[in-house]
């Protein structure tokens, strides 16, 4: 009887060696990119969701046939602050004095922005739309940044009236 021996064949130690020391020089160049992608796409989101607010209100006052107001929040009430970063909230502002009072309608609130992240708006403190979507007055730029500084920010424009848009870059950052 003969007995035929075929021969294995197999993967050697200095081959697995050497493709895992490749694969793990590819992984560490391509690390920083990684990162930086994860970090414009969270900025990228992030600012889409404040110009989303912004769109919001505006609609919210066209639709309603009054004021909307937009300022940050705390615990329910408006900060008389240019900080945005703990969230902010939107409410039918009856009297149009762009205080949140008792027996104003709050419609919509929005979470902090991430950690790392700070959002700050320029001059005035809310921005708030009137029944035609206009924000008379209230031409102004949210800068929304990250722990890399100005030139990767967001700069969120509001026009008198009340056109938004979303520029890649802030010239300050707080």
């Amino acid at each position: 009887m003969n007995a035929v021996h075929q021969r294995q064949r197999g993967v050697s130690l200095v081959e697995a060696l050497s493709v895992t020391a490749i694969t793990a020089l590819l992984a560490a160049a391509a690390a920083p990119a990684y990162t930086n992608l994860m970090q414009e796409n969270r900025l990228s989101a992030q600012a889409n969701a404040v110009l989303g607010a912004l769109q919001y209100a505006r609609s919210e006052a066209v639709m309603r046939g009054g004021h909307v107001t937009l300022c940050a929040e705390s615990a329910g009430a408006c900060l008389g602050t240019s900080d945005w970063a703990q969230g902010w909230v939107a409410f039918a502002d009856a009297d149009g004095d762009g205080v949140l009072d008792p027996g104003e309608a709050l419609l919509r609130r929005w979470p902090a922005v991430h950690d790392s992240h700070s959002l700050n708006k320029g001059k005035k403190v809310r921005v708030r739309f009137d029944a035609q979507g206009f924000a008379a007055g209230y031409n102004d730029t949210f800068r929304l940044c990250d722990a890399r500084g100005p030139a990767h920010g967001r700069s969120i424009i509001v026009s008198n009236q009340g056109r938004v848009r979303v520029d890649k870059g802030a010239d300050i950052c707080p």
